[in-house]
């Protein structure tokens, strides 16, 4: 069954790099032991399109809500090759109904940007979030309370007009998700940061 299990995932992989290459804007990467295979694609917006897609189509993926990016395909040791090839099949087909966003793909859910808006001078700009902060400190909470802790000074007067609020989205902000208790709000008050 090892032996199986292994031939059978070096092929589905090999399988699924072709589909890498045919559809880039999709899979991202693919990876995986034996049939312990992983799908990972650029949003969570695709992940949860083909996850969706297989499922109406017979095929049973594992993945999470919090992160569709990353979705499970585990077929069992003793799947014959045909069925294998049916499933992927199946990924390409829905691969191939997957419409695309036009313009810049988005990135974790964000957009890679954010806006920094200036109430005394009026000023609105958006400015684009490293990468490195975006793998670094996951989701709003993280992310705004790192943007807080370098744009303001740790002594700032928290009635000053120098003063931060910072409203950041994060990774389960979508779409239709409840937004009340998925936008944090950071600021520094007289009780010093507030979350």
């Amino acid at each position: 069954m090892a032996g199986q299990a292994k031939k059978k995932g070096e092929y589905v992989l090999e399988k699924l790099g072709e589909l890498q290459e045919r559809y880039p804007g999709i899979l991202a990467n693919k990876r995986g032991l034996g049939l312990l295979l992983g799908m990972e694609f650029h949003t969570d917006g695709i992940g949860y399109k083909v996850a969706s897609g297989l499922f109406s189509r017979g095929v049973i993926t594992a993945g999470t809500l919090t992160n569709a990016k990353n979705i499970r395909f585990e077929p069992a040791l003793n799947t014959p090759w045909e069925i294998l090839d049916e499933a992927l099949n199946r990924i390409e087909d829905v691969f191939k109904s997957i419409e695309l966003p036009k313009g810049k793909p988005n990135e974790y859910l964000y957009t890679g940007q954010m806006l920094h808006v200036d109430l005394s001078t009026r000023e609105v700009t958006s400015k684009t979030i490293p990468q490195k902060l975006r793998d670094d400190y996951i989701g709003g909470w993280g992310l705004a309370a790192k943007y807080l802790y370098d744009t303001i000074d740790p002594g700032i007067d928290p009635l000053s007009k120098e003063n931060a609020i910072v409203i950041m989205t994060g990774p389960v902000c979508a779409p239709g998700a409840d937004l009340r208790q998925n936008l944090p709000c950071i600021q520094v008050s007289q009780n010093r940061y507030d979350f």
